[in-house]
C-alpha cells in the first residue's frame, strides 16, 4: 500500500504594504519658519493674516519691505554663522585674549556692515522699491517703510553677531528666552497694539508693525550684548583659575 502525504498548505505569502505618502502642507510648515534666529518678525506668512485687513496696497508695500529684509540679513547672519565657528575653536583652545579679539572684531565689522547697508537703503530707497512694482503709490508708500527699516540695521547685526557668539561658547538657554521676550511679546505684540488698536495712539497700519520691530530688536540687542559681556568674564576667570 502507498501512504499518500498530505502537503501541508503553504503559508500565504504576505503581500507588502506600500509605504503611505505623507501630503506635506506647505500653509503648515511656513506657521514654523518663525522659529529661527529672527523669530518669524518679518516672516510673511505670520503677519499676513494681520495684512488680509489692509488694503491691496498696504499688502504690497508691507512685502516688498519684507523681500528687501529678508536678503540684507543674509549679511549679518553669515557674519555671525561665521563668529560661531570661530568663538568655538577659540574656547576648545582656551585661547581668552583671542576669543576677545574675535568677538570684539565680529561686533565691529557688524555695527560698520549695518551702517553701510542703512545708508544705501536709505539713499536708494525709491529704486528699491521700484524693482517690486512699478505702481507710485506703491513706491512711496514702501519707501517710507524703508526709512524705519533703516533705524534697526544696527540693532539687528549686534544681536545676530551676539547670539551665534553664544552659542559658539555653549550658551543657549538665555538666548532662546531674550530672544523669544523680545521678538514676540515685545515686537510683535508692540507692533499689533501699534498697528492694529488705538489704545496707545491712532492706528499706524504697517508703521506700527516696523516700530515693534526696531523695540524688539533693539532690547535683544542690549540684552545679548549684556549676557555675552558677563560670558566672556565668567570664562576669563575660569581659564585664569
Amino acid at each position: 500500500m502507498t501512504t499518500q502525504t498530505k502537503k501541508s498548505p503553504g503559508r500565504p505569502k504576505k503581500t507588502q504594504d506600500k509605504p503611505k505618502q505623507v501630503e506635506v502642507q506647505p500653509e503648515r510648515l511656513e506657521k514654523f519658519k518663525g522659529t529661527s534666529i529672527r523669530g518669524g518678525l518679518d516672516d510673511a506668512p505670520i503677519k499676513k493674516k494681520f495684512i488680509k485687513r489692509k488694503e491691496r496696497v498696504e499688502q504690497h508695500k508691507e512685502y516688498e519691505v519684507i523681500k528687501g529684509g529678508g536678503i540684507v540679513f543674509m549679511l549679518p547672519l553669515s557674519l555671525g554663522m561665521a563668529t560661531t565657528i570661530r568663538v568655538g575653536h577659540l574656547v576648545g583652545q582656551q585661547s581668552i585674549m583671542e576669543l576677545k579679539k574675535a568677538v570684539s572684531t565680529a561686533i565691529i565689522l557688524a555695527v560698520l556692515m549695518s551702517l553701510v547697508i542703512a545708508s544705501l537703503t536709505f539713499i536708494l530707497k525709491n529704486s528699491i522699491a521700484a524693482l517690486y512694482s512699478p505702481d507710485p503709490t506703491v513706491i512711496a508708500l514702501a519707501a517710507s517703510l524703508l526709512i524705519l527699516a533703516c533705524f534697526y540695521q544696527v540693532s539687528d547685526a549686534i544681536q545676530v553677531v551676539s547670539a551665534c557668539a553664544l552659542r559658539g561658547m555653549k550658551v543657549t538657554k538665555p538666548v532662546f528666552f531674550i530672544t523669544f521676550i523680545a521678538y514676540w511679546p515685545i515686537g510683535f505684540g508692540l507692533g499689533a497694539v501699534l498697528g492694529l488698536t488705538n489704545w496707545l495712539v491712532p492706528a499706524m497700519g504697517a508703521h506700527g508693525f516696523w516700530i515693534g520691530i526696531i523695540a524688539g530688536l533693539s532690547v535683544a540687542a542690549i540684552l545679548l550684548a549684556i549676557i555675552l559681556k558677563r560670558t566672556l568674564l565668567k570664562f576669563e576667570t575660569m581659564v585664569r583659575v
